[in-house]
């Protein structure tokens, strides 16, 4: 997974706000493994400093692709960690727990679907 060109971050009925994501926990697990996941910290290509992904967005396969990509070109994404193990650089990315998403879909179902009929 992985690849990709055009980077756009997951802004639609998936995302949490961003006031919502900020109290919720998070998890590190692998930046390929991250597709379709909540993204939990700030993901920042430096310079210039700009987001890519904040808390609640949802990371995409273009976007991943373009992360893996900034790094590959030796850029400075920050809010991933990085880890060598046998020759190998692996890359992680925090991602919300999925127990918090479910417990704010479940507490917000009715305003989720209030939001989702007015986009019909």
């Amino acid at each position: 997974g992985c690849a990709g060109t055009k980077a756009v971050a997951g802004k639609g009925n998936d995302a949490v706000p961003l006031a919502a994501a900020w109290d919720m926990s998070s998890e590190w697990i692998g930046l390929t493994e991250s597709v379709g996941r909540h993204i939990g910290e700030f993901i920042n290509l430096y310079p210039p400093g700009v987001p890519l992904l904040v808390p609640g967005e949802v990371m995409t396969e273009p976007l991943c692709g373009r992360i893996r990509n900034a790094i590959e070109q030796g850029l400075e994404v920050q809010g991933i960690q990085s880890r060598a193990e046998r020759d190998e650089q692996h890359f992680f990315i925090p991602v919300i727990r999925e127990e918090q998403i479910k417990e704010f879909k479940i507490v917000n179902k009715e305003e989720i679907e209030r939001k989702q009929r007015l986009r019909i």
